[in-house]
């Protein structure tokens, strides 16, 4: 699962301020968000979710200054068993100043990324930036 987070992380890239509303359960904190801006100027938001069950969440983008395109990659339990995983884009969401905000299903024990990177499974990651 750690290669889908260092497939998107460019060097030098800029933390940006994130904040995890809720997401936590008796046992504490199980979501967690981290965003990022490259230096070419892509953007990366990874959004985990350590809990047993799975977190319906709203995403909020703040500070927009254009529109953007985001492609969505997953890493589930169920993938990370399987000998060969395809870590293609499998979603795809428009944020924009008029509408930062989007829904989404945090599966259990799963690492999402947003990312303007468009990345195929053969392509070289943001380590080639």
């Amino acid at each position: 699962m750690i290669g889908l987070l260092t497939r998107f992380i460019a060097k030098h890239s800029a933390v940006l301020a994130s904040v995890a509303q809720g997401g936590a359960d008796q046992n504490g904190q199980q979501v967690f968000v981290a965003a990022l801006r490259s230096p070419g100027g892509q953007h990366t938001l990874v959004l985990v979710n350590d809990a047993e069950v799975s977190w319906d969440s709203q995403i909020h983008l703040g500070g927009l200054k254009t529109r953007m395109k985001l492609y969505r990659y997953r890493m589930t339990p169920q993938q990370a068993d399987k000998p060969e995983v395809i870590l293609g884009p499998d979603k795809e969401q428009m944020v924009s100043t008029l509408q930062p905000d989007f829904l989404e299903e945090l599966p259990a024990r799963s690492i999402t990324v947003y990312s303007t990177y468009h990345f195929q499974t053969s392509d070289p990651g943001a380590g080639a930036e």
